[in-house]
């Protein structure tokens, strides 16, 4: 059996933090913001006026299902620990910008658009 060289100890060394570097490169970009929205023959001032008009009946359609109240007696938390009004309202607005974020892209599907990019 031999005995690993200096230089080949300090490139072993170099492996992980040059696998971490690029496995967090790889998810930075995977997690980039969508392209814009795109279909065929549409201006982008049509494509701007489409999306506004998906995310104004998305906003609606959120505000009548999502109605914020604390309830009451306070629900337990991860761990049986109470769960705060702040920390309710901060999962409640969350949920509710992923269902209107949902509800938009849907539309713009729905009216036969896609994302770039």
């Amino acid at each position: 059996m031999s005995i690993p060289s200096a230089d080949h100890i300090i490139r072993m060394r170099l492996v992980p933090p040059l696998m971490l570097a690029s496995m967090l490169a790889l998810a930075v970009a995977a997690c980039g913001a969508p392209g814009p929205w795109e279909r065929p023959g549409i201006s982008d001032a049509v494509a701007a006026s489409d999306l506004g008009e998906c995310r104004r009946g998305a906003e609606e359609e959120v505000s009548r299902t999502y109605v914020f109240s604390f309830p009451f007696p306070y629900p337990l938390g991860w761990g049986g620990a109470q769960v705060s009004y702040l920390a309710w309202q901060k999962r409640f607005e969350a949920e509710r910008a992923y269902a209107e974020s949902r509800l938009t892209d849907d539309c713009m599907r729905s009216r036969g658009y896609s994302r770039r990019g």
